[in-house]
């Protein structure tokens, strides 16, 4: 919109040559030119805010990723254990089992997990494995 302003006053042509309509033109040059100042500190914020929103998204999946390769041996234990004993169980209820297999053998794994309900967390993977949409890695 500012843009559109700047072109319609720059190109204005005025009918009369007497003081009003000199000093209005003086004001339009003026107010142009702020116009223009201020678009140009519109598009560098719009650029720093671009280049932030990229920067925090990149270290937010950076970071979402580390978590996932530092868990993923649990994981892994989770869908065997449910492969191996679980299938006929609903995905909570084996989930909560498996949970306290893990506790009972005070398996080491366990620890990886900072969740509160890791019965609902291991519920949650085995829900992903079981629709496709977590696959377990071959070379484990």
């Amino acid at each position: 919109m500012q843009s559109a302003e700047i072109l319609y006053l720059s190109t204005k042509k005025y009918e009369y040559d007497d003081f009003i309509t000199r000093a209005l033109i003086q004001t339009a040059q003026s107010y142009v030119i702020e116009l223009k100042e201020e678009i140009i500190d519109s598009v560098v914020r719009a650029e720093c805010l671009f280049d932030k929103n990229k920067i925090v998204s990149k270290s937010g999946s950076a970071g979402g990723e580390a978590k996932a390769k530092r868990i993923e041996p649990l994981k892994i234990e989770v869908i065997s254990r449910y492969l191996e004993n679980y299938t006929d169980f609903s995905n909570k209820k084996a989930g909560a089992i498996i949970e306290a297999e893990l506790i009972n053998e005070k398996h080491e794994l366990i620890l990886l997990s900072k969740t509160e309900e890791r019965n609902l967390q291991f519920a949650k993977w085995i829900g992903l494995f079981v629709k496709g949409q977590w696959k377990m890695p071959i070379n484990n």
